[in-house]
């Protein structure tokens, strides 16, 4: 399982995990990612970096990403 930082809007960025370890995601890339309360619908954001795991200042669940864009 991979865990990624991933730009949502300009400035705002939170973790996700991806668990295709065969076509792992790498900076740069556009994913589709799951709505959420103020975006119902699934969108489109971009990786901006890989972590070693999950946050240390953040104990809930991580939503996953969908796919690729």
């Amino acid at each position: 399982m991979q865990y990624v930082r991933c730009e949502v809007d300009e400035g705002k960025a939170y973790t996700y995990t991806w668990d295709d370890i065969v076509f792992a995601l790498a900076p740069g890339d556009r994913v589709m990612l799951p709505g959420n309360e103020v975006q119902p619908a699934p969108f489109e954001g971009r990786v901006i970096r890989l972590l070693d795991g999950p946050d240390k200042n953040y104990d809930g669940p991580y939503k996953s990403v969908l796919g690729r864009a």
